[in-house]
């Protein structure tokens, strides 16, 4: 009975680890630059890794399916440019790509983000409007989330029916 109890326990547990997985990636070329990033996430659950480690950030990101990835541009650093090219490849079209960029009027910024392949560019607000960019990010992982929820319960019944 200890031997199932236990493993109930141990169940519980891997199961709490799942639902506490992280729902945002970001990949920046300095601890500053994922730090002005991730201090405006408050209350969502990131994974952050410097553009250089961006091998280990890949295998991350296919453990944990998040349901978006964050890439600072505002350096122009081409390690984080071609960390996105890779991270386009592996995510699915239902996980956004976002830049981050030093302003987004700048189309020529812009532009060349959105043909990189993101899915969105966004810029950081400064103390008054910071709440608004978590806010985007909080809706693109609600929005994300159900859709991959969506898409599993399709699959769900369709593997059902098939059987």
């Amino acid at each position: 009975m200890n031997c199932y109890v236990a493993a109930l326990e141990e169940q519980s547990l891997v199961i709490m680890l799942k639902n506490l997985r992280p729902d945002v990636l970001i990949i920046g070329c300095t601890p500053d630059s994922i730090r002005s990033i991730s201090e405006q996430l408050t209350g969502e659950r990131y994974v952050s890794y410097c553009c250089h480690d961006r091998e280990e950030a890949i295998a991350k990101s296919r453990q944990i399916s998040p349901a978006c990835v964050i890439v600072d541009l505002q350096n122009k650093c081409t390690a984080c440019l071609e960390a996105a090219h890779l991270f386009r490849e592996l995510l699915t079209p239902d996980q956004p790509l976002i830049a981050i960029i030093q302003d987004t009027d700048d189309e020529e910024v812009v532009q060349s983000a959105f043909s990189a392949g993101f899915d969105d560019v966004m810029e950081l607000y400064k103390h008054p409007k910071s709440h608004l960019f978590a806010h985007r990010v909080r809706r693109l992982i609600e929005n994300t989330t159900r859709r991959l929820q969506e898409r599993d319960q399709q699959q769900d019944l369709s593997d059902a029916i098939r059987e």
